[in-house]
């Protein structure tokens, strides 16, 4: 379910680049550790799911910054 959640936010606002704390304020419930880095397995799942099979990605990663 984080997938979908994390999936509808980042299509909410297109071409905006959001970093794992605004993730985790969004999507999950509170900052802690463990959920910024529930926030990067989630990312890797979202793309697993939506991705593959398309040669152009549509979750990216803005290095040192973030994701759109």
């Amino acid at each position: 379910m984080r997938e979908f959640a994390l999936l509808e936010y980042l299509m909410r606002t297109p071409g905006r680049v959001h970093t794992r704390t605004q993730l985790c304020e969004h999507v999950w419930t509170t900052i802690s550790i463990p959920a910024r880095t529930s926030s990067t397995s989630a990312v890797q799942r979202l793309r697993r799911k939506i991705d593959d099979g398309h040669t152009v990605p549509l979750v990216h990663t803005v290095r040192g910054v973030g994701y759109t």
